[in-house]
Protein backbone atom coordinates (compact mmCIF):
# COMPACT_ATOMS: atom_id res chain seq x y z
CA UNK A 1 0.00 0.00 0.00
CA UNK A 2 1.70 3.30 -1.13
CA UNK A 3 1.85 5.96 1.40
CA UNK A 4 3.06 9.60 2.10
CA UNK A 5 4.45 11.10 5.11
CA UNK A 6 3.46 15.10 5.15
CA UNK A 7 4.94 17.45 7.64
CA UNK A 8 1.84 19.80 7.31
CA UNK A 9 4.32 22.66 6.23
CA UNK A 10 3.07 24.78 3.19
CA UNK A 11 4.17 22.35 0.43
CA UNK A 12 2.10 19.48 1.72
CA UNK A 13 -0.97 20.27 -0.38
CA UNK A 14 1.57 20.11 -3.34
CA UNK A 15 3.03 16.91 -2.48
CA UNK A 16 -0.45 15.45 -1.68
CA UNK A 17 -1.57 16.11 -5.00
CA UNK A 18 1.31 14.70 -6.46
CA UNK A 19 1.61 11.55 -4.90
CA UNK A 20 -2.20 11.27 -5.59
CA UNK A 21 -1.98 11.78 -9.10
CA UNK A 22 0.90 9.57 -9.41
CA UNK A 23 -0.59 6.39 -7.53
CA UNK A 24 -3.97 7.04 -8.85
CA UNK A 25 -2.76 7.46 -12.58
CA UNK A 26 -1.20 4.23 -12.26
CA UNK A 27 -4.35 2.66 -10.91
CA UNK A 28 -6.26 3.55 -14.41
CA UNK A 29 -8.13 6.73 -12.74
CA UNK A 30 -8.78 8.76 -15.73
CA UNK A 31 -10.83 12.20 -16.73
CA UNK A 32 -13.06 13.88 -13.33
CA UNK A 33 -12.23 10.52 -11.49
CA UNK A 34 -8.78 11.75 -11.23
CA UNK A 35 -9.43 15.49 -11.05
CA UNK A 36 -12.18 14.58 -7.80
CA UNK A 37 -9.37 12.20 -6.38
CA UNK A 38 -6.79 15.16 -6.43
CA UNK A 39 -9.04 17.76 -5.00
CA UNK A 40 -10.74 15.32 -2.34
CA UNK A 41 -7.14 14.51 -1.05
CA UNK A 42 -6.02 17.88 -1.14
CA UNK A 43 -9.24 18.68 1.21
CA UNK A 44 -8.52 16.25 3.21
CA UNK A 45 -4.96 17.03 3.92
CA UNK A 46 -5.91 20.96 4.25
CA UNK A 47 -8.39 19.97 6.87
CA UNK A 48 -5.57 17.67 8.57
CA UNK A 49 -3.15 20.36 8.66
CA UNK A 50 -6.03 22.99 9.95
CA UNK A 51 -8.25 20.77 12.34
CA UNK A 52 -6.13 18.30 13.12
CA UNK A 53 -2.88 16.70 14.47
CA UNK A 54 0.66 16.06 13.55
CA UNK A 55 1.50 13.44 12.02
CA UNK A 56 0.19 13.51 8.82
CA UNK A 57 -0.48 10.27 6.23
CA UNK A 58 -1.71 10.25 2.95
CA UNK A 59 -2.23 6.45 1.15
CA UNK A 60 -3.99 4.86 -1.25
CA UNK A 61 -5.31 1.14 -1.57
CA UNK A 62 -6.86 -0.45 -4.47
CA UNK A 63 -9.75 -3.13 -5.29
CA UNK A 64 -10.73 -3.45 -8.48
CA UNK A 65 -11.68 -0.55 -9.89
CA UNK A 66 -11.87 1.09 -6.70
CA UNK A 67 -9.33 3.70 -5.30
CA UNK A 68 -9.76 4.34 -1.53
CA UNK A 69 -7.26 7.29 -0.35
CA UNK A 70 -7.16 8.01 3.20
CA UNK A 71 -6.06 10.64 5.24
CA UNK A 72 -5.03 9.69 8.62
CA UNK A 73 -3.79 12.69 12.19
CA UNK A 74 -3.29 12.59 15.12
CA UNK A 75 -6.22 14.27 16.25
CA UNK A 76 -9.50 12.06 17.44
CA UNK A 77 -11.77 14.96 16.63
CA UNK A 78 -13.69 13.27 13.58
CA UNK A 79 -15.13 16.03 10.73
CA UNK A 80 -18.46 17.37 10.34
CA UNK A 81 -19.87 18.66 7.04
CA UNK A 82 -20.93 21.96 7.77
CA UNK A 83 -23.92 24.01 5.48
CA UNK A 84 -22.78 25.67 2.66
CA UNK A 85 -22.11 29.28 3.51
CA UNK A 86 -21.24 31.05 0.58
CA UNK A 87 -19.56 33.86 2.21
CA UNK A 88 -17.47 31.21 4.39
CA UNK A 89 -14.12 31.57 3.19
CA UNK A 90 -13.55 28.21 4.80
CA UNK A 91 -15.48 24.97 5.77
CA UNK A 92 -16.18 23.62 1.85
CA UNK A 93 -14.03 20.62 2.20
CA UNK A 94 -16.27 17.76 4.03
CA UNK A 95 -18.81 19.17 2.22
CA UNK A 96 -17.34 18.35 -1.27
CA UNK A 97 -16.45 15.18 -0.13
CA UNK A 98 -19.56 14.30 1.01
CA UNK A 99 -20.88 15.30 -2.58
CA UNK A 100 -17.93 13.82 -4.85
CA UNK A 101 -16.85 10.82 -3.69
CA UNK A 102 -18.41 7.99 -4.78
CA UNK A 103 -18.19 6.36 -0.69
CA UNK A 104 -16.79 8.79 2.32
CA UNK A 105 -16.23 7.74 5.79
CA UNK A 106 -14.54 8.44 8.74
CA UNK A 107 -12.62 5.72 11.32
CA UNK A 108 -11.38 6.69 14.64
CA UNK A 109 -8.08 4.98 15.09
CA UNK A 110 -6.01 4.57 18.40
CA UNK A 111 -3.60 7.33 16.90
CA UNK A 112 -6.29 9.87 16.11
CA UNK A 113 -8.54 9.35 12.92
CA UNK A 114 -8.43 7.99 9.56
CA UNK A 115 -10.68 10.09 6.61
CA UNK A 116 -11.23 8.15 3.61
CA UNK A 117 -12.86 8.68 0.11
CA UNK A 118 -13.27 6.14 -2.91
CA UNK A 119 -12.96 7.09 -6.91
CA UNK A 120 -13.72 4.60 -9.90
CA UNK A 121 -10.49 3.71 -11.55
CA UNK A 122 -9.93 1.16 -14.53
CA UNK A 123 -10.04 -2.67 -13.55
CA UNK A 124 -6.78 -3.35 -15.01
CA UNK A 125 -3.54 -2.41 -14.90
CA UNK A 126 -0.68 -3.61 -16.76
CA UNK A 127 2.87 -4.75 -15.38
CA UNK A 128 4.93 -2.00 -16.31
CA UNK A 129 2.37 0.86 -15.09
CA UNK A 130 1.96 -1.03 -11.63
CA UNK A 131 5.69 -1.06 -11.08
CA UNK A 132 5.89 2.62 -11.63
CA UNK A 133 4.13 3.17 -8.08
CA UNK A 134 5.42 7.35 -6.60
CA UNK A 135 9.36 7.08 -5.90
CA UNK A 136 8.13 9.28 -2.71
CA UNK A 137 5.68 6.36 -1.48
CA UNK A 138 7.03 4.25 0.76
CA UNK A 139 5.22 0.28 0.80
CA UNK A 140 3.97 -0.34 4.39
Amino acid sequence: MPSLDLDGGPQSPRDCRRFVNETATVWGVRGDQLDIARLLATELVTNAMLHGAPPIRISAHRSNAVVRIEVSDASPQLPLPRPFDVEAPTGHGILLVERLARRWGVEPVDTGKTVWFEVIGSTTVTAPQAAALPSQAIQA
